[in-house]
Protein backbone atom coordinates (compact mmCIF):
# COMPACT_ATOMS: atom_id res chain seq x y z
CA UNK A 1 0.00 0.00 0.00
CA UNK A 2 3.16 2.45 0.68
CA UNK A 3 4.32 2.08 -2.44
CA UNK A 4 0.98 2.45 -3.88
CA UNK A 5 0.28 5.74 -2.33
CA UNK A 6 3.89 6.93 -3.28
CA UNK A 7 3.09 6.09 -7.03
CA UNK A 8 -0.56 7.87 -6.54
CA UNK A 9 1.35 11.55 -5.49
CA UNK A 10 3.49 11.28 -8.82
CA UNK A 11 0.50 11.17 -10.74
CA UNK A 12 -1.40 14.87 -10.91
CA UNK A 13 -4.98 13.99 -10.24
CA UNK A 14 -4.19 12.61 -6.63
CA UNK A 15 -1.05 15.09 -6.36
CA UNK A 16 -3.53 17.84 -4.75
CA UNK A 17 -4.12 15.00 -1.92
CA UNK A 18 -2.93 14.87 1.30
CA UNK A 19 -0.99 11.82 1.86
CA UNK A 20 -3.37 10.99 4.51
CA UNK A 21 -6.20 11.04 1.78
CA UNK A 22 -3.64 8.94 -0.82
CA UNK A 23 -3.21 6.60 2.12
CA UNK A 24 -6.58 5.44 1.94
CA UNK A 25 -7.29 5.37 -1.14
CA UNK A 26 -4.54 3.56 -1.84
CA UNK A 27 -6.19 0.66 0.77
CA UNK A 28 -9.12 0.51 -1.34
CA UNK A 29 -7.27 -0.49 -4.62
CA UNK A 30 -7.17 -3.86 -6.29
CA UNK A 31 -4.51 -6.03 -7.93
CA UNK A 32 -4.69 -7.83 -10.55
CA UNK A 33 -2.95 -9.72 -13.23
CA UNK A 34 -3.06 -9.44 -17.15
CA UNK A 35 -1.82 -11.79 -19.18
CA UNK A 36 -0.13 -11.08 -22.07
CA UNK A 37 -2.39 -10.68 -24.99
CA UNK A 38 -5.45 -9.86 -22.87
CA UNK A 39 -7.74 -6.86 -23.39
CA UNK A 40 -7.69 -4.04 -20.30
CA UNK A 41 -10.50 -2.38 -21.76
CA UNK A 42 -12.10 -2.02 -25.25
CA UNK A 43 -13.18 1.77 -26.93
CA UNK A 44 -16.43 2.76 -26.47
CA UNK A 45 -16.85 0.45 -23.48
CA UNK A 46 -18.50 2.54 -20.09
CA UNK A 47 -15.92 3.81 -17.62
CA UNK A 48 -15.80 3.50 -14.17
CA UNK A 49 -12.17 2.67 -12.97
CA UNK A 50 -8.52 3.73 -13.20
CA UNK A 51 -6.06 1.14 -13.64
CA UNK A 52 -2.11 1.65 -12.09
CA UNK A 53 0.02 -0.10 -13.85
CA UNK A 54 2.68 -1.67 -11.27
CA UNK A 55 4.32 -3.92 -13.46
CA UNK A 56 4.01 -4.55 -16.94
CA UNK A 57 3.58 -3.06 -20.71
CA UNK A 58 0.04 -1.81 -21.92
CA UNK A 59 -0.74 -0.75 -25.16
CA UNK A 60 -3.07 2.25 -25.93
CA UNK A 61 -4.92 1.44 -29.26
CA UNK A 62 -7.09 2.85 -31.74
CA UNK A 63 -9.62 0.45 -33.13
CA UNK A 64 -10.77 1.37 -36.50
CA UNK A 65 -12.27 -0.52 -39.50
CA UNK A 66 -10.52 -3.86 -37.70
CA UNK A 67 -7.33 -2.22 -37.41
CA UNK A 68 -5.57 -1.56 -34.53
CA UNK A 69 -3.39 1.48 -34.47
CA UNK A 70 -0.78 2.05 -31.11
CA UNK A 71 -1.12 5.66 -29.57
CA UNK A 72 1.17 5.16 -26.77
CA UNK A 73 2.57 2.96 -24.25
CA UNK A 74 1.87 2.70 -20.50
CA UNK A 75 4.69 1.21 -18.02
CA UNK A 76 5.51 1.03 -14.18
CA UNK A 77 3.91 4.13 -12.35
CA UNK A 78 1.67 5.28 -15.15
CA UNK A 79 -2.20 5.32 -14.73
CA UNK A 80 -5.05 4.61 -17.20
CA UNK A 81 -8.37 6.08 -16.93
CA UNK A 82 -8.28 8.60 -14.09
CA UNK A 83 -10.78 10.93 -15.20
CA UNK A 84 -13.45 8.20 -15.70
CA UNK A 85 -13.34 8.79 -11.95
CA UNK A 86 -15.32 12.26 -11.86
CA UNK A 87 -16.75 11.72 -15.47
CA UNK A 88 -18.76 9.14 -17.30
CA UNK A 89 -17.81 9.01 -20.33
CA UNK A 90 -16.77 6.03 -22.66
CA UNK A 91 -13.55 4.68 -22.90
CA UNK A 92 -11.61 6.63 -25.47
CA UNK A 93 -9.05 3.59 -26.52
CA UNK A 94 -8.41 0.30 -26.27
CA UNK A 95 -5.93 -0.92 -24.26
CA UNK A 96 -4.21 -4.61 -24.71
CA UNK A 97 -1.62 -5.96 -22.01
CA UNK A 98 1.84 -6.43 -24.53
CA UNK A 99 3.41 -8.32 -21.75
CA UNK A 100 2.11 -9.84 -18.65
CA UNK A 101 0.83 -6.77 -16.25
CA UNK A 102 0.30 -6.22 -13.28
CA UNK A 103 -2.12 -3.23 -11.81
CA UNK A 104 -3.73 -1.87 -9.17
CA UNK A 105 -7.68 -0.76 -9.69
CA UNK A 106 -9.47 1.95 -8.08
CA UNK A 107 -13.34 1.66 -9.32
CA UNK A 108 -15.55 4.72 -8.77
CA UNK A 109 -17.51 3.75 -6.48
CA UNK A 110 -14.99 3.42 -3.79
CA UNK A 111 -12.84 6.40 -4.85
CA UNK A 112 -16.78 8.51 -4.04
CA UNK A 113 -16.46 6.91 -1.07
CA UNK A 114 -13.44 8.19 0.59
CA UNK A 115 -14.02 11.12 -1.37
CA UNK A 116 -16.93 11.40 1.10
CA UNK A 117 -14.44 13.17 3.05
CA UNK A 118 -13.34 15.76 0.67
CA UNK A 119 -14.56 19.52 0.97
CA UNK A 120 -16.29 21.20 -1.79
CA UNK A 121 -13.04 23.20 -2.83
CA UNK A 122 -11.31 20.23 -3.08
CA UNK A 123 -13.60 18.07 -5.40
CA UNK A 124 -14.11 20.85 -7.88
CA UNK A 125 -10.43 21.43 -8.07
CA UNK A 126 -10.16 17.36 -8.71
CA UNK A 127 -13.38 17.78 -10.91
CA UNK A 128 -11.42 20.82 -12.90
CA UNK A 129 -8.04 18.20 -13.20
CA UNK A 130 -10.14 15.19 -14.43
CA UNK A 131 -10.93 17.63 -17.15
CA UNK A 132 -8.04 19.01 -17.88
CA UNK A 133 -6.59 15.64 -18.03
CA UNK A 134 -9.50 14.40 -20.28
CA UNK A 135 -8.78 18.19 -22.54
CA UNK A 136 -5.53 19.98 -21.58
CA UNK A 137 -4.89 21.89 -24.31
CA UNK A 138 -6.13 19.51 -27.15
CA UNK A 139 -8.79 22.58 -28.28
CA UNK A 140 -5.38 24.96 -28.73
CA UNK A 141 -3.40 22.43 -30.60
CA UNK A 142 -6.28 19.91 -32.46
CA UNK A 143 -6.06 22.42 -35.72
CA UNK A 144 -2.20 23.10 -35.64
CA UNK A 145 -0.89 22.21 -38.95
CA UNK A 146 2.21 19.91 -36.77
CA UNK A 147 -0.44 18.32 -34.50
CA UNK A 148 -3.08 17.96 -36.73
CA UNK A 149 -4.68 14.09 -37.62
CA UNK A 150 -3.50 13.04 -34.43
CA UNK A 151 -5.37 10.51 -32.57
CA UNK A 152 -7.32 11.81 -29.14
CA UNK A 153 -5.03 9.95 -26.93
CA UNK A 154 -1.88 11.35 -28.24
CA UNK A 155 -3.23 14.72 -28.30
CA UNK A 156 -4.46 14.48 -24.46
CA UNK A 157 -0.77 13.21 -23.70
CA UNK A 158 0.79 16.09 -25.46
CA UNK A 159 -1.39 18.76 -24.07
CA UNK A 160 -1.13 17.67 -20.61
CA UNK A 161 2.84 18.25 -21.36
CA UNK A 162 2.45 22.12 -22.46
CA UNK A 163 2.22 25.14 -20.51
CA UNK A 164 0.63 28.61 -22.07
CA UNK A 165 2.46 32.00 -22.15
CA UNK A 166 1.65 35.79 -23.15
CA UNK A 167 3.87 37.25 -24.86
CA UNK A 168 5.10 41.03 -25.41
CA UNK A 169 5.56 42.95 -28.49
CA UNK A 170 9.25 42.54 -29.43
CA UNK A 171 9.74 40.50 -27.17
CA UNK A 172 12.67 37.98 -27.28
CA UNK A 173 11.96 34.18 -27.07
CA UNK A 174 15.21 33.00 -27.49
CA UNK A 175 18.87 33.95 -29.08
CA UNK A 176 21.18 32.71 -31.66
CA UNK A 177 23.44 30.00 -29.58
CA UNK A 178 21.14 30.02 -26.43
CA UNK A 179 20.80 26.78 -25.40
CA UNK A 180 17.80 24.98 -26.89
CA UNK A 181 15.26 22.78 -25.19
CA UNK A 182 12.01 24.03 -26.13
CA UNK A 183 9.32 23.66 -28.56
CA UNK A 184 6.99 26.48 -29.32
CA UNK A 185 4.36 26.58 -30.89
CA UNK A 186 2.09 30.04 -31.76
CA UNK A 187 -1.24 30.34 -31.01
CA UNK A 188 -1.83 34.21 -31.46
CA UNK A 189 0.52 36.80 -33.13
CA UNK A 190 3.18 36.81 -35.61
CA UNK A 191 6.60 36.56 -34.63
CA UNK A 192 10.04 36.64 -36.77
CA UNK A 193 13.15 34.54 -37.20
CA UNK A 194 16.38 36.40 -37.67
CA UNK A 195 19.87 36.12 -37.38
CA UNK A 196 22.62 38.90 -38.74
CA UNK A 197 24.65 39.56 -41.53
CA UNK A 198 28.40 40.13 -41.74
CA UNK A 199 27.63 44.10 -41.15
CA UNK A 200 25.70 43.42 -37.87
CA UNK A 201 22.43 43.99 -40.18
CA UNK A 202 19.23 41.90 -38.94
CA UNK A 203 18.35 39.83 -41.66
CA UNK A 204 14.65 38.85 -40.97
CA UNK A 205 14.65 34.05 -42.36
CA UNK A 206 11.03 33.38 -42.06
CA UNK A 207 7.70 35.26 -40.19
CA UNK A 208 5.42 32.70 -38.58
CA UNK A 209 2.06 33.17 -37.25
CA UNK A 210 -0.44 31.18 -35.21
CA UNK A 211 -0.75 27.75 -35.65
CA UNK A 212 3.22 27.05 -36.33
CA UNK A 213 5.41 25.49 -34.49
CA UNK A 214 9.19 26.45 -34.08
CA UNK A 215 12.04 24.65 -32.37
CA UNK A 216 11.13 21.04 -33.67
CA UNK A 217 14.75 19.88 -34.49
CA UNK A 218 16.08 21.42 -31.09
CA UNK A 219 13.67 18.49 -28.95
CA UNK A 220 15.79 16.36 -30.74
CA UNK A 221 19.49 17.10 -31.57
CA UNK A 222 19.94 19.58 -28.64
CA UNK A 223 22.08 22.19 -30.77
CA UNK A 224 22.35 25.88 -29.49
CA UNK A 225 19.62 27.84 -31.63
CA UNK A 226 20.45 28.48 -35.36
CA UNK A 227 18.52 31.71 -34.99
CA UNK A 228 16.38 34.49 -32.80
CA UNK A 229 13.03 34.34 -32.11
CA UNK A 230 11.55 37.54 -31.78
CA UNK A 231 7.68 38.58 -31.00
CA UNK A 232 6.44 40.97 -34.19
CA UNK A 233 3.47 41.56 -32.07
CA UNK A 234 1.22 41.05 -28.89
CA UNK A 235 1.03 36.98 -28.79
CA UNK A 236 0.53 33.78 -27.32
CA UNK A 237 3.07 30.50 -27.21
CA UNK A 238 2.62 26.96 -25.62
CA UNK A 239 5.78 25.15 -24.96
CA UNK A 240 6.60 21.80 -24.77
CA UNK A 241 10.18 20.96 -23.02
CA UNK A 242 12.54 18.35 -24.50
CA UNK A 243 11.95 15.92 -21.75
CA UNK A 244 8.25 15.84 -21.49
CA UNK A 245 8.57 15.63 -25.18
CA UNK A 246 10.52 12.54 -25.48
CA UNK A 247 8.41 11.44 -22.86
CA UNK A 248 5.77 11.20 -25.25
CA UNK A 249 7.63 10.24 -27.92
CA UNK A 250 8.64 7.03 -26.90
CA UNK A 251 5.38 5.90 -25.78
CA UNK A 252 3.67 6.84 -29.10
CA UNK A 253 5.17 5.44 -32.38
CA UNK A 254 2.03 7.45 -33.93
CA UNK A 255 3.47 10.31 -32.59
CA UNK A 256 6.84 9.31 -33.77
CA UNK A 257 5.69 9.08 -37.36
CA UNK A 258 3.69 11.97 -37.75
CA UNK A 259 6.69 14.46 -36.61
CA UNK A 260 8.86 12.93 -39.36
CA UNK A 261 6.05 13.61 -41.94
CA UNK A 262 5.63 17.37 -40.60
CA UNK A 263 9.61 17.71 -40.66
CA UNK A 264 9.90 16.49 -43.94
CA UNK A 265 7.27 18.92 -44.98
CA UNK A 266 9.29 21.63 -43.33
CA UNK A 267 12.54 20.54 -45.40
CA UNK A 268 10.53 20.51 -48.50
CA UNK A 269 9.69 23.89 -48.05
CA UNK A 270 13.40 24.97 -47.32
CA UNK A 271 15.05 23.55 -50.16
CA UNK A 272 12.02 25.85 -52.36
CA UNK A 273 12.87 28.98 -50.39
CA UNK A 274 16.75 28.09 -51.22
CA UNK A 275 16.16 27.65 -55.20
CA UNK A 276 13.76 31.12 -55.38
CA UNK A 277 16.86 32.80 -53.40
CA UNK A 278 19.25 31.83 -56.17
CA UNK A 279 16.81 32.74 -58.89
CA UNK A 280 16.25 36.26 -57.32
CA UNK A 281 19.80 36.39 -56.80
CA UNK A 282 20.88 34.68 -60.19
CA UNK A 283 18.33 37.96 -61.66
CA UNK A 284 20.21 40.40 -59.48
CA UNK A 285 23.50 39.38 -60.56
CA UNK A 286 22.58 40.10 -64.75
CA UNK A 287 20.58 42.97 -63.78
CA UNK A 288 17.58 41.62 -64.56
CA UNK A 289 15.88 44.03 -61.51
CA UNK A 290 12.46 44.03 -63.17
CA UNK A 291 11.92 40.46 -62.37
CA UNK A 292 13.15 40.58 -58.60
CA UNK A 293 10.78 44.03 -58.53
CA UNK A 294 7.82 42.12 -60.06
CA UNK A 295 7.75 39.31 -57.62
CA UNK A 296 8.09 41.82 -54.14
CA UNK A 297 4.91 43.68 -55.83
CA UNK A 298 3.26 40.76 -56.74
CA UNK A 299 3.55 39.57 -52.91
CA UNK A 300 3.27 42.31 -50.68
CA UNK A 301 0.05 42.12 -48.14
CA UNK A 302 -0.50 38.65 -47.99
CA UNK A 303 1.33 37.60 -44.78
CA UNK A 304 -1.39 35.43 -42.88
CA UNK A 305 -2.89 34.07 -45.96
CA UNK A 306 -4.06 30.45 -45.51
CA UNK A 307 -3.08 27.63 -48.69
CA UNK A 308 -0.16 29.29 -50.03
CA UNK A 309 1.97 26.90 -51.83
CA UNK A 310 5.39 26.54 -50.84
CA UNK A 311 6.74 28.02 -53.48
CA UNK A 312 4.24 31.26 -52.56
CA UNK A 313 5.69 31.44 -49.30
CA UNK A 314 9.50 31.25 -50.30
CA UNK A 315 8.55 34.60 -52.90
CA UNK A 316 6.87 36.48 -49.41
CA UNK A 317 9.25 35.36 -47.11
CA UNK A 318 12.22 36.48 -50.00
CA UNK A 319 10.44 39.67 -50.54
CA UNK A 320 12.06 41.32 -47.70
CA UNK A 321 15.66 40.14 -47.86
CA UNK A 322 15.25 41.57 -51.67
CA UNK A 323 13.78 44.79 -50.96
CA UNK A 324 17.22 46.35 -51.19
CA UNK A 325 17.10 45.25 -54.85
CA UNK A 326 15.39 48.82 -55.25
CA UNK A 327 18.32 50.66 -53.48
CA UNK A 328 20.67 48.87 -55.45
CA UNK A 329 18.97 49.97 -58.80
CA UNK A 330 18.44 52.82 -57.76
CA UNK A 331 22.51 53.44 -57.13
CA UNK A 332 23.52 51.86 -60.22
CA UNK A 333 21.00 53.99 -62.36
CA UNK A 334 21.98 57.49 -60.89
CA UNK A 335 26.32 56.05 -61.50
CA UNK A 336 25.15 55.76 -64.82
CA UNK A 337 23.96 59.09 -65.11
CA UNK A 338 27.12 60.22 -63.30
CA UNK A 339 29.18 58.30 -65.90
CA UNK A 340 27.20 60.41 -68.97
CA UNK A 341 27.71 63.47 -67.34
CA UNK A 342 31.20 62.95 -66.56
CA UNK A 343 31.31 61.42 -70.28
CA UNK A 344 30.14 64.50 -71.82
CA UNK A 345 32.53 67.14 -69.59
CA UNK A 346 34.98 64.88 -71.23
CA UNK A 347 34.21 65.03 -74.41
CA UNK A 348 33.94 69.15 -74.03
CA UNK A 349 36.97 69.05 -72.90
CA UNK A 350 39.34 66.99 -75.15
CA UNK A 351 37.38 69.43 -78.17
CA UNK A 352 38.42 72.94 -76.15
CA UNK A 353 41.94 70.87 -75.99
CA UNK A 354 42.21 69.93 -79.61
CA UNK A 355 40.78 73.46 -81.16
CA UNK A 356 43.79 75.28 -78.76
CA UNK A 357 46.25 72.87 -79.74
CA UNK A 358 45.51 73.67 -83.54
CA UNK A 359 44.98 77.75 -83.26
CA UNK A 360 48.29 78.23 -81.15
CA UNK A 361 50.19 75.64 -83.62
CA UNK A 362 53.54 77.40 -85.65
CA UNK A 363 51.54 76.36 -88.92
CA UNK A 364 48.75 77.69 -88.11
CA UNK A 365 50.03 81.36 -86.79
CA UNK A 366 52.06 81.35 -89.84
CA UNK A 367 49.09 80.50 -92.22
CA UNK A 368 46.97 83.30 -90.19
CA UNK A 369 50.08 86.07 -91.15
CA UNK A 370 49.78 84.96 -94.32
CA UNK A 371 46.32 85.29 -95.17
CA UNK A 372 46.05 88.75 -93.83
CA UNK A 373 48.94 89.39 -95.96
CA UNK A 374 47.10 88.36 -99.09
CA UNK A 375 44.30 90.01 -97.85
CA UNK A 376 46.07 93.34 -97.59
CA UNK A 377 47.86 93.00 -100.76
CA UNK A 378 44.22 92.61 -102.65
CA UNK A 379 42.95 95.16 -101.08
CA UNK A 380 40.30 93.17 -99.39
CA UNK A 381 39.11 94.45 -95.93
CA UNK A 382 39.62 91.86 -93.04
CA UNK A 383 36.52 92.08 -92.00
Amino acid sequence: MESIASILAQLRLFSALSEEDRHRIASVMVEGQLPAGDMLFRMHDPGGAMFLVLDGLLHVVQEEDGNQRLLRKVTSGDAVGEASLLDEDVRSATVIAETATTYAMLNRDDFMKVAQGFSEELMGKLRDIAATIRAGHVDIIRHLPLFEGLPEEVLTDISQKLTGDSIEQDEVIFEKGSPANTLYVITKGWFKIVTVDAQGEELILNQVGPGEAIGEMSLIDAEPRSASFIAMTPGEVVRLKRDDFLEVLTKSPYLAQHMLRKMSARMRFSTTYIEQAIEFAKSIAEGDYNFVMNRIQSTQSTIGEKGQSDQARANELLTAFFKMVEGVREREEALQQQVRQLTIQIDQSKRKEEFESVTKSEFFLDLKTKAAQLREESGIDED
